[in-house]
């Protein structure tokens, strides 16, 4: 993902893409759309991006390529975005929880309500105790699946 021009506009619309198709499945009634709401989330690196200023030249490129993967984008809201910064994973995870984003918050653990809705969307997404390389590449897969279904179902 290129966030360094219009692709980031369009990254953003697949990332709200995927929460209004998770939506319809927990509420297929709804007339709340996430769409609805498009300029209140920001686009969170959940591996920080700035820390690639700290690396040497050679592998700094390799680091903006991970960390620029959509496998390692969400959505978070303003305010809890601001509260972040560069924090590490396991510190994000914690702001994550609070998020109203079903793949931001599903990353810190899943909603089991008794709706069987719920437990069916939160089904297709993971928990992550810890976040590197292998779990960029596998929430890419993730993600990836998900946005296919949200477009084309």
């Amino acid at each position: 993902a290129d966030l360094r021009s219009q692709s980031k506009n369009f990254i953003k619309w697949c990332l709200v893409r995927m929460e209004n198709y998770l939506q319809d499945i927990t509420d297929p009634n709804s007339t709340y759309s996430y769409m609805d709401s498009f300029k209140s989330f920001q686009i969170e690196h959940i591996i920080p991006y700035n820390f690639y200023r700290n690396l040497p030249e050679d592998e700094q490129e390799s680091y903006k390529d991970k960390i620029n993967n959509i496998g390692n984008l969400t959505l978070l809201e303003k305010s809890l975005n601001a509260r972040l910064q560069d924090e590490d994973y396991t510190q994000k995870r914690e702001i994550y929880a609070e998020s109203k984003s079903f793949l931001t918050k599903s990353m810190h653990s899943h909603i089991n309500d008794g709706n069987s809705l719920y437990v069916t969307m939160y089904s297709n997404l993971n928990i992550y105790e810890e976040f590197d390389d292998v779990q960029i590449k596998n929430r890419n897969r993730l993600l990836t699946s998900i946005l296919l279904k949200a477009v084309f179902s």
